[in-house]
């Protein structure tokens, strides 16, 4: 079984940065912006799953978060392939992420595992990943 949906903390100071890597780092993924509810909620997908990432700068009491309310969470996102994986992390890079993990196998993991990983702007970190990679 798989997920619907996944929403993503962001205080709100925050939220047109994080929104601005979210956008670059994941276009390669074939996933980009779909909806906003408001302003502060947005929903991310692909042409199979509309809006299955969320990504909101208020709480779970319609107020803005603030800093240090959200936590780092760690997502990892499918990659089809080690070139999107490449795209992913040099888009993420160039719109703010920081570097926690550059494109390359991960053999600790699996021997098929291969993945890069970016702090986003919000502390989250971001991934893509494939399982079936081979040298």
């Amino acid at each position: 079984m798989s997920f619907d949906h996944i929403l993503l903390p962001c205080p709100a100071n925050l939220l047109s940065a994080e929104l601005t890597f979210l956008n670059a780092a994941l276009q390669p993924l074939g996933i980009k912006e779909r909806f906003r509810v408001v302003p502060e909620v947005v929903a991310f997908g692909n042409e199979q799953d509309k809006r299955f990432f969320w990504v909101s700068g208020f709480n779970r009491n319609n107020q803005p978060i603030k800093e240090g309310e959200a936590s780092g969470i760690h997502i990892a996102f499918k990659a089809k392939e080690k070139a999107e994986i490449e795209a992913f992390y040099d888009a993420g890079i160039k719109a703010g992420g920081q570097d926690n993990g550059a494109p390359g196998p991960r053999k600790h993991y699996h021997g098929g595992y291969y993945g890069a990983f970016i702090t986003s702007p919000a502390g989250n970190n971001v991934e893509a990943v494939i399982h079936d990679y081979s040298e």
